[in-house]
Order: structure tokens, then sequence, then C-alpha cells
């Protein structure tokens, strides 16, 4: 019996490995949501800022003003933090929703809106006495928009939206219209106003650069991901072929076992040869029926051990018509022993070939022929003692069939 193992198989990867490309849709997302992020933050700080100013509109008696400014200030914080606020509870429902350019718009406008806020208190409010009052506006609104620069970096123009109406009016009102002009201070004041605006797109290019390396990763990682799950299956798939090729394996063994041991304990010679006879295998019956042991024998020609003289001319003639037949066959005529005795035998010569075809052993089993009796003895006899159109011809004493000769 001849066993094959599976021949090997390479698994093959349908998981997308090239170049990470990132769609700019996506990444626009990512810069809406990383501006929005911070828009209901920056809504109270402006109205806890709002509040403070107030209070310092009233100490310095100006409360009517104040209040209708702050009126306008709590105005535009509702209108932030309810835009903020929607926009978070669509992210809650899908982080994928795509966004339209109205998202932007809005977050622009609200930012156009209290930067008119911070504008209008350094401007109409702005009181040419009160220099306590004056440095708090002055530090109100550069402080609110330089720490705007940040949250509001993600969209181009989120941060000049807020910064131009929030720190341009007041500095021309305050250089150039109240007591007169001051030009070069006017000038250095918008110059700096100017190098703020600038520093902001810089930023914004960086914080785009740092979202798109966030995205690629994102898909690095997922791809890992599943490469991971992928490289889990295979190995499992791996597992389960190495589990069937070595239970196979096992099978083949313990059949091969079983059929050696058969073979070892047979009361039938069994004989194993290369394709060339030459004894590779010599069971127990063997060794009794002909008296050689089998480690005397391995290695050495079948025919030039067992056949007689003359019939060892034509065994290359008779293996040729073995191997192209691939047919079993049956031979008669004696063995020749170890005492020298020719023992009347039958050979049932089977030829093995493996899995490509090619001649594997050649297995032989040896069966003594026994005298009959009546018509079959005579017709035995009478056909081996004569001659057929083809030459000498051997009868099977068993079946009076004609057996092969060579």
């Amino acid at each position: 019996m001849h066993f094959t193992s599976p021949a090997p198989q390479v698994i093959n990867s349908s998981l997308d490995s090239g170049p990470v490309i990132i769609d700019p849709a996506l990444l626009y997302r990512r810069q809406v949501q990383e501006a929005y992020s911070s828009l209901q933050l920056s809504a109270f700080i402006s109205l806890f800022a709002a509040v403070l100013t107030l209070l310092v509109l009233s100490n310095s008696g100006d409360f009517q003003s104040g209040l209708y400014w702050f009126a306008f200030a709590m105005a535009v914080f509702v209108f932030r933090f309810t835009v903020g606020r929607r926009f978070q509870s669509l992210l809650q429902v899908d982080k994928n929703i795509p966004y339209s350019k109205a998202w932007e718009h809005l977050l622009i406008l609200g930012n156009i809106l209290v930067g008119l806020q911070w504008g209008v208190l350094g401007t109409l409010l702005f009181n040419a006495v009160d220099m306590h009052r004056q440095l708090f506006i002055a530090l109100v609104i550069v402080s609110f928009v330089g720490s705007a620069i940040v949250p509001f970096t993600s969209l181009k123009w989120a941060h000049p939206a807020l910064a131009i109406p929030a720190a341009v009016p007041p500095t021309i009102y305050i250089f150039f219209m109240l007591g007169g002009a001051a030009w070069l201070s006017g000038t250095m004041a918008l110059f700096f106003i100017s190098g703020m605006l600038y520093m902001g797109y810089p930023m914004h290019k960086r914080v785009v650069r740092r979202l798109r390396y966030e995205l690629e990763n994102q898909v690095l990682l997922e791809r890992l991901s599943a490469y991971n799950n992928e490289l889990g299956n295979q190995n499992n798939e791996l597992k389960t072929r190495s589990d069937a090729v070595i239970r196979s394996g096992e099978e083949a063994r313990r059949q091969a076992e079983v059929l050696a041991s058969h073979v070892q304990q047979t009361l039938l010679p069994v004989i194993a040869c290369t394709p060339e006879f030459e004894i590779v295998e010599w069971n127990d019956a063997a060794e009794a029926l002909l008296g050689y042991r089998g480690a005397e024998v391995v290695g050495d020609s079948m025919p030039e051990l067992l056949f007689p003289p003359e019939r060892r001319s034509n065994v290359g003639h008779y293996l040729q018509k073995l191997f192209r037949d691939r047919q079993p066959t049956m031979i008669e005529f004696p063995a020749v022993a170890r005492d020298g005795q020719q023992i009347p035998v039958r050979y049932y010569v089977t030829p093995i070939f493996g899995g490509d075809g090619k001649a594997l052993r050649i297995s032989v089993i040896i069966i003594e022929s026994y005298a009959e009796t009546g018509v079959r003895r005579r017709r035995v006899a009478a056909a081996n003692a004569g001659l057929t159109s083809d030459g000498p011809q051997t009868i099977d004493p068993v079946t009076a069939n004609p057996a092969i000769s060579y």
C-alpha cells in the first residue's frame, strides 16, 4: 500500500498591502471634529470673561451699556453652544457621518460673532479715561485671541474669523482714532497682529499633517489587526492540515505495521524484491520452506538464489514484460532450497508501483505444488511435457489453466 503526503499549498493574503491613501473627505471630517471638540469650552470661557467684563463696566459706572453688550455676548454664547451641542449629538449617533461645509461655516460664523463681541468692547465701550479699564479690556482681548489659536487652527479660517474682528478694530480705534494717530505704535500693533495671524497658518498645516498621520496610523492598525486575524485563520488551517497529515502518517504507519506483521506471520512464504529482483524482505515461512534465513539472503538476487540455472537466462525479458503489462502473474518451476533440493512451487509475482507510476517493489508469494490425481494430473503432466504452438507451456495444477513461462 502506497501513501502520499498532500502537496504543500501557499496561502496568499487578499488584504490590501499598498500605500495608505487618505480620502480627503475623511481628513476634512477629522478637521471639523478637531475644531468642534473645543467649541463648547470656548463658548463657556467667553461667557465667563463676559461676566467679569460686565462687573468691570458696572464698577466704572457704565452698567447700562455693559448690560446691552452682555446681552449680545449671551446671544453669541447661546448660538455657539447650541451649534456645538448639535454637532456633538450627531457625532454620538455616527462618528463617520459625512460633514457638509455648513458645519464649518456655522463655526466660523460663531467665531466672527464672538470676535465682534470683543471688538465692540475695545471700540464703542473703550474708556479713554479709566486706565484700569483700558488695561483690562486690552488683556482680555489679547488673551482671548491668543488662546483661540490652538483650538481652531484645524480649519484654515476659523481662527482669523475670531482674531480679525476682535483685534484689528480696537487697534485701529485706539492707535489711529482715539486722541490722534500714533502711527508708529499703531503700525507695530498691526504688525504683531499680522504676525499672530501668519503663525496660525503654519500651525494649521501642522495640525492637518498630524490628523493625516493619525488617520494613516489608524488604517495601518486596522490592516495589522486584519493581518493578525488572517494569520490566525491561516495558522488554524495549517494546524488542521498538519493534524490531518499526522493522522494520515500515523494511519499509514499502523497499516504498514499490520501488513508487515501479517507478512511475517503468514504461513505463506513471502519475498519482497527491488525492481531488479534483489531481495529486501524474507519472512519466516520462506525460511521454513527454503532453509535460508532472511539476514543472509537480503541483497541477493532472487533468480540467482532460487531459480534453476536453466531458468535464469530470461529474467530480464520477464521483468520487462512484467512492468510493461503491470499485472500480477504466476510462474511455476522448482525453487532451489538451501540443501540443493529442488522444490516444485508456484511463484505469484505482483509488481508494485508508486503514485508517480514508478516501479517500487516486486512482491512474490511462493506456494508449493502438490501432485494431483485424475484427469487434472494427466492434463498438467501432458501439457508440461508437450509443446504448444508458442513453445513449452506450463499448466497451473490448481486451475488447469496455462501458467506464464519464460
